[in-house]
């Protein structure tokens, strides 16, 4: 296997590649060749680069003290292999590595119930069920439309937008459009 190892912490990059070489069975890449690698090793500072040069690599990410918000949604986002908590010791980092190789997918204790309760959220908000003026509202503010673009077009008050997108929230548990936005595709509409 061909692992890349691409980190902020030079020190952390170096003694991670040492290590590896003598432990397991690997190629460590450095990022000049001209290879793919099967999987990349980084951190959340470098994750959007990561992923957009090597879009087909498993990507495996250290966390360094992250807040756990930006881990989960590094995770979510660019559809992340690994997590490896900076805690870990070098055992269960060789054992993640190489379960991941395998095809799995390894995730810390830490992050398993932000990921379970992200999983819970989207699965009890495709049962929910939205007025067709509420619809109207979610679609233009994916469109971008602002409050007072939103009660023009739909010949409505603007307090009576803000109630609507106050019920879409609440009914969503959400509190950010943004958030919306990102939800919507997921949703049954």
């Amino acid at each position: 296997m061909k692992i890349l190892i691409d980190l902020k912490s030079n020190l952390l990059k170096e003694l991670l590649t040492t290590n590896l070489l003598k432990e397991i069975d690997c190629k460590v890449t450095a990022e000049k060749e001209n290879t793919i690698p099967d999987i990349v090793v980084t951190d959340i500072y470098r994750i959007k680069s990561v992923k957009e040069k090597y879009p087909d690599s498993k990507i495996v990410i250290i966390e360094l003290g992250n807040q756990k918000k930006e881990i989960l949604s590094a995770i979510i986002n660019y559809n992340i292999k690994g997590i490896i908590s900076s805690n870990s010791d070098f055992n269960l980092f060789k054992k993640a590595i190489t379960m991941i190789c395998d095809g799995e997918i390894w995730v810390s204790r830490d992050y398993m119930s932000g990921l379970m309760n992200h999983i819970d959220r989207k699965k009890s908000s495709l049962n929910i069920h939205f007025t067709e003026r509420e619809k109207q509202i979610i679609d233009m503010i994916c469109k971008g439309a602002s409050n007072r673009k939103i009660a023009n077009e739909l010949f409505i008050a603007e307090q009576t937008v803000k109630t609507h997108i106050n019920n879409i929230f609440k009914k969503l548990n959400i509190k950010k459009r943004y958030e919306l936005i990102k939800m919507w595709d997921t949703i049954e509409h």
